[in-house]
């Protein structure tokens, strides 16, 4: 087993602040991806999603580049 590789699945939700209408209701999305290891402190995945709600975008995919100190 590769202890560098680990994937994920999460839920995410973005809630607006103050006041909320129809157009800026809670969005809500399910997301995986992998994360890959380079050291024991520095890591990057990729990730891709989709909308649960009518208010969330259809589709999303991301990156991200993690430093730990």
């Amino acid at each position: 087993m590769r202890r560098d590789l680990e994937t994920f699945v999460e839920w995410d939700a973005f809630y607006p602040a103050g006041h909320s209408t129809s157009a800026t209701r809670a969005r809500h999305y399910a997301v995986s991806g992998i994360v890959y290891f380079l050291t024991k402190n520095i890591a990057m995945d990729i990730r891709v999603g989709v909308g649960l709600n009518a208010q969330a975008n259809d589709f999303l995919a991301g990156t991200g580049f993690t430093i730990r100190y």
